[in-house]
């Protein structure tokens, strides 16, 4: 080798440890990044993804990277991910009351008999049973209605909102989910919103979480009662406020999908509650096992 071929390769390994060093320092000041939070650890039921381990900035720079594990996409408002919410469970055949404003009845019928249908052209039994009420009964008194609402809740084992863009301002709605909560039926939320509409074939926008307006909230006897969050108009500003359900005020258990809010606040329902999407999480294919799932998860065998 020439000599000057020798003192270009002895300048390159010079350039190289210096760069290795300079790396070294850096890593060495730079501090190692924290194990993320896992916000949905109170979801009972679903397992928590994978936390990468803790970065080693060290071995980072010295060219050791170290494999990430596979994670599973999570979506906090929209629920989980329909591959995610599948339980690792055998499918139970459930009775399952859909809550629901009559307004969006094309909608909601599109997924109320969609099982119905497939079981009969397949020729197989059905996946789950449909216990509804239609909000137009003929009955219009008040008690009347609310003992409908307590007869068709009481027989099922979940209550599937069914949310259109005027869901979450029905009183009746609010009714069916307090009754729920009441009775530890399992609850769950999907948006139909996505569906084409029958009249202009087009989905529309998805509507508020009627779950998100109503909560647990504990109180200083340490019992839980219900709440719903009203609006107020005061000098022509609009007010939220969280008040007692007026509907139902004696206490109520603390559903097992929530976690427990300290003395004098609540936890919306929608805090531990699966929301799915109609078309973008297959509500024809993966409803039963939505169904079972809510189910498991408040307790019911």
């Amino acid at each position: 080798m020439s000599g000057l071929n020798l003192l270009a390769l002895v300048a390159e390994i010079e350039a190289e440890e210096q760069r290795r060093r300079n790396a070294i320092a850096v890593a060495l000041m730079r501090p190692s990044l924290p194990r993320p939070v896992n916000t949905l650890s109170f979801l009972n039921g679903i397992p928590a993804p994978p936390s990468p381990p803790p970065r080693n900035a060290l071995a980072e720079a010295l060219g050791h990277q170290t494999a990430k594990p596979p994670m599973k996409p999570l979506s906090f408002w929209g629920g989980i991910t329909a591959d995610t919410a599948i339980p690792p469970l055998p499918t139970i055949k459930r009775s399952v009351f859909y809550s629901f404003h009559y307004g969006d009845v094309i909608r909601v019928n599109n997924v109320r008999h969609a099982e119905q249908f497939k079981a009969k052209i397949l020729e197989v039994p059905q996946s789950h049973y449909d216990r509804s009420l239609w909000e137009n009964s003929e009955r219009t008194n008040p008690d009347s209605l609310k003992q409908l609402i307590r007869e068709g809740v009481k027989n099922t084992s979940v209550t599937c909102v069914l949310i259109g863009s005027n869901t979450w301002l029905r009183p009746w709605v609010r009714y069916e989910i307090a009754r729920s909560v009441i009775e530890g039926k399992g609850l769950l939320a999907v948006d139909i919103n996505s569906i084409n509409h029958h009249k202009d074939r087009y989905p529309h926008p998805l509507g508020p979480n009627p779950l998100a307006y109503m909560a647990v909230g504990k109180m200083q006897d340490g019992t839980f009662r219900l709440f719903e969050k009203n609006m107020r108009v005061v000098d022509e500003q609009r007010h939220w406020s969280w008040d007692r359900y007026a509907n139902y005020t004696l206490a109520v258990p603390l559903p097992k999908y929530l976690p427990e809010p300290a003395i004098g606040y609540v936890i919306p329902l929608d805090h531990g509650v699966f929301r799915y999407d109609a078309r973008r999480d297959d509500v024809w294919k993966n409803m039963p096992a939505w169904l079972n799932l809510a189910a498991v998860r408040a307790g019911r065998q």
